[in-house]
């Protein structure tokens, strides 16, 4: 399931500050524990996380959910602390019969990972592995045929 969205993820306390609403404490408890089952915990060491969104159109904003993601790595003791998470890439997909979220967490080796930025040309992004044109709007950081690519080979 996709996590909410930070409009929907922490709510105004009447006197000051906040709390997370209700929805949000459910998505964590469920997702969360999925997530303690299947990932590595990587303790101290600096990570890379690889986000993968399928939303069921185009209205979503892929921002709008990744720092709910990063602090559930740190709830479930994936990482000790989510200042750990020195890169991040982030997909957005459409899938309108199955939306999701995917993550993928790895150790972060600068050999591996300083490849990966994405770098600009004036107004033009390029894929800094393949070095295809990608579009502003999508970029993150490497295309999506690189990141399948590499998903493929780990």
């Amino acid at each position: 399931d996709l996590p909410p969205t930070v409009n929907h993820y922490l709510a105004p306390r009447r006197g000051g500050g906040y709390y997370k609403t209700q929805e949000a404490r459910i998505w964590e408890s469920t997702e969360g524990y999925k997530l303690k089952r299947k990932c590595e915990k990587f303790g101290k060491a600096k990570v890379e996380v690889f986000i993968e969104y399928y939303f069921k159109d185009d209205r979503s904003d892929v921002s709008n959910r990744t720092k709910i993601l990063h602090d559930l790595l740190q709830e479930m003791g994936i990482v000790d602390n989510d200042r750990q998470i020195y890169a991040n890439h982030e997909f957005k997909n459409i899938d309108p019969t199955n939306p999701r979220v995917e993550i993928e967490v790895l150790k972060f080796e600068k050999s591996n990972s300083g490849h990966r930025n994405l770098y600009v040309n004036n107004t033009k992004c390029y894929c800094q592995v393949c070095h295809q044109q990608v579009n502003k709007k999508d970029a993150t950081s490497i295309c999506l045929d690189c990141f399948k690519k590499i998903k493929e080979e780990k």
